[in-house]
């Protein structure tokens, strides 16, 4: 009885020791599974399920039935409307998992497709919306129906104000006389894995510059070379600035949607304007060729 009592008393002692083993190592490979997830290796999720079940199975015995309902990782709660979408569609359409602890609670945006530039069409901002950057959304005056089609391709922005235009993204930023004003972009999006903040601004059909016309104005073979200098030391440049006050070491990128030529030359001018005036932006000129 002697023996029996201290055998019975081993056993339970080696399985504590074990239990408390399994605990440990479960909980470092559940952090590797939400590192691995965050780092957009998902294949090898599967693998770390299997081993942590055997695992748990070896050391502790059979597991309870509820075992082999896939792990959840907890969703935070969101900051805004906008946000609570982010979590819900990620950019393949999935459920996105929320980011590490020292980032920002923000996922990639995008449809994933490097063709397709902007943001998932499911992904709407609204109205006052800071997007997790140093602006908000809002609906511009003053605008027409040219070139919509293009912005809308560009940014994946569908989301319209009172007055029927397309939200653009602005930025606070001190003028050159020290008056405050607002820098615009047609798009802000976070990309990536780890995310990237990217500010966009898109030009569609601009094939009246080939033709001598810019901006109303007849101007023969000028016009190509004063449109890209206007863009650069005007819109780029104040875009820039901004940035590089609001939110360093972001990317701005200009899509062309149609004229390949203007974004080749664009490209130019902008890496000699950045050349002159070195800072932390990045500012990437694509072409994305629309249709239509």
């Amino acid at each position: 009885a002697t023996l029996s009592k201290a055998t019975t008393s081993i056993t339970g002692a080696t399985r504590t020791m074990l239990g408390e083993t399994a605990t440990a190592i479960t909980a470092k490979l559940t952090q590797a599974r939400v590192a691995i997830w965050d780092h957009g290796v998902g294949t090898a999720l599967d693998k770390l399920d299997t081993g942590l079940a055997k695992l748990n199975q070896t050391l502790n015995g059979p597991q309870p039935a509820y075992a082999g309902i896939p792990h959840q990782l907890p969703t935070p709660v969101p900051e805004t409307p906008w946000l609570a979408k982010i979590d819900e569609t990620s950019a393949a359409g999935a459920k996105s998992q929320p980011a590490p602890q020292h980032a920002p609670r923000i996922v990639d945006q995008t449809l994933g497709d490097p063709a397709l530039p902007g943001r998932h069409p499911d992904l709407q901002p609204a109205i006052g919306d800071t997007d997790g950057g140093p602006g908000s959304w809002q609906e511009p005056g003053g605008r027409n129906d040219k070139g919509v089609a293009d912005q809308i391709f560009g940014t994946g922005i569908t989301a319209t104000g009172p007055q029927g235009y397309l939200l653009e993204y602005m930025v606070d930023h001190v003028k050159a006389d020290g008056s405050m004003g607002k820098v615009e972009f047609d798009g802000h999006l976070w990309r990536g894995h780890p995310p990237i903040e990217v500010f966009q601004e898109v030009k569609g059909n601009y094939d009246l510059l080939f033709r001598g016309v810019y901006d109303g104005r007849y101007l023969r073979d000028q016009a190509v070379p004063i449109a890209i200098d206007d863009w650069v030391q005007s819109t780029a440049r104040r875009q820039i600035q901004a940035l590089e006050s609001k939110a360093p070491g972001a990317h701005l990128e200009w899509i062309f949607t149609h004229n390949e030529e203007l974004a080749k030359l664009m490209d130019k001018a902008v890496t000699r304007y950045l050349e002159r005036n070195p800072g932390s932006v990045t500012v990437d000129v694509k072409f994305a060729p629309k249709e239509g």
